[in-house]
């Protein structure tokens, strides 16, 4: 069990796992989790806290080898091979719209040595069902879709295919003050079957669902992520990191699906923004909607920058320590094609002017088996506003 706060609104979850060990006879597990829970959301366009429901049961069958037919599966004996199957069913209710995904997915992993990892997924096949429930939704994204943004497509109701692959690379030890170093690179390949077909869809699946305005997606992702750990004295750190995201739509639907698209803000990224709020680029919306007001920013392009310095100050039931940070990033648009919406777009022509910094402090209270955190984050830079007012460090007001 656990409880989320946000902006002083609880948010209980609890999260539960059964596993089956050697259910085939061959070390083979098969693991049952599931979640139900609440958080506290900012609606997509009413920004007023509330509480969100969200529910998921998920089952996988874990072999301990890859299946491949033939002989070259056995190649991956000696680097600890696993493939898993698996299946999951998660709702999503918030105050704007309600979702619902069904996943059917099949994955390799196998570790080359003590800090190296890869990832495939052979197949990740997605149905996402949403329903809009408020009526300034629904003309927010009609009102996107005429200035020549297609967000809206990525709320109909879709099916989502990818493949993709991971390789990770750790010399991390946990508990342990050193220098270390984490990299990973994610690649991912989105409805790529669908170059075989004539209209970039899958005429039996329509029939088969039952529904003829069924959207399919093309897409190309990229994602890499580096950290660095810097041990400054005995007990203090120095963790930094470069966080860049690339996802480009192709085919007749010009967008992404919404899980596919990046964000910044909140609590795990630009710690000095609303959750979900930074961006695009300089776009600042309408002529009355402030910087903090905006609806949640999806972007093709993202870039995040950290470093905090990490160290302890005293103990209290636990390991009190202390943290101070600074944030850096923002994320783009691509095909933003309306005039309105051309500061959305990146450009590399000003892409760096357009990079938000955020800095501020935080506590974590370690008692090793949980932590509790808190961070408090200050906008020193918001590209949203005119040039030559951007810099707000000394608006800053508790």
């Amino acid at each position: 069990v656990g409880l989320n706060v946000f902006q002083g609104l609880p948010g209980p979850f609890t999260n539960g796992a059964l596993r089956i060990r050697n259910i085939l006879g061959g070390l083979e597990s098969l693991e049952l989790a599931g979640r139900i829970g609440f958080e506290g959301q900012t609606g997509f366009i009413n920004n007023q806290p509330y509480r969100s429901f969200e529910a998921g049961l998920n089952a996988s069958l874990i072999f301990p080898q890859i299946l491949f037919p033939g002989n070259y599966g056995f190649r991956f004996n000696n680097f600890n091979p696993r493939t898993q199957l698996g299946v999951g069913y998660n709702v999503t209710d918030r105050q704007d719209y309600s979702r619902t995904n069904a996943k059917l997915a099949m994955n390799y992993s196998w570790q080359k040595s003590a800090t190296e990892t890869f990832y495939f997924s052979i197949f990740d096949a997605n149905l996402n069902n949403s329903r809009i429930k408020e009526s300034a939704f629904a003309a927010y994204l009609d009102t996107l879709a005429i200035q020549g943004n297609p967000l809206k497509n990525s709320f109909q109701r879709s099916f989502v295919s990818s493949v993709s692959g991971s390789y990770v690379y750790s010399d991390n030890v946990i508990g342990q003050n050193r220098r270390a170093n984490y990299f990973r690179l994610f690649l991912e390949l989105g409805g790529t079957t669908l170059n075989f077909t004539r209209n970039d869809e899958f005429p039996w699946l329509k029939t088969f669902f039952r529904d003829d305005s069924l959207q399919f997606f093309k897409f190309v992702r990229v994602n890499p992520d580096f950290r660095y750990y810097l041990p400054v004295g005995l007990r203090s750190t120095l963790a930094t990191r470069v966080n860049v995201g690339v996802g480009i739509p192709y085919g007749r639907n010009e967008t992404l699906p919404y899980e596919k698209f990046y964000f910044l803000g909140g609590s795990n990224g630009m710690r000095a923004w609303r959750p979900r709020r930074l961006g695009p680029g300089s776009y600042r919306g309408p002529s009355d909607t402030g910087p903090d007001k905006l609806p949640e920013q999806p972007g093709n392009v993202m870039i995040e920058l950290s470093a905090e310095l990490r160290f302890p100050l005293l103990k209290l039931n636990g390991q009190l320590n202390g943290a101070v940070f600074l944030d850096a990033g923002n994320v783009w648009s691509l095909n933003s094609k309306g005039e309105a919406l051309q500061a959305a777009n990146f450009d590399f022509g000003r892409f760096y002017r357009e990079i938000a910094l955020g800095t501020g402090f935080g506590l974590r209270w370690d008692f090793s088996f949980f932590i509790i955190r808190a961070d408090w984050g200050i906008k020193m830079f918001d590209p949203t506003l005119p040039a030559g007012n951007r810099w707000v460090l000394d608006d800053f007001s508790l």
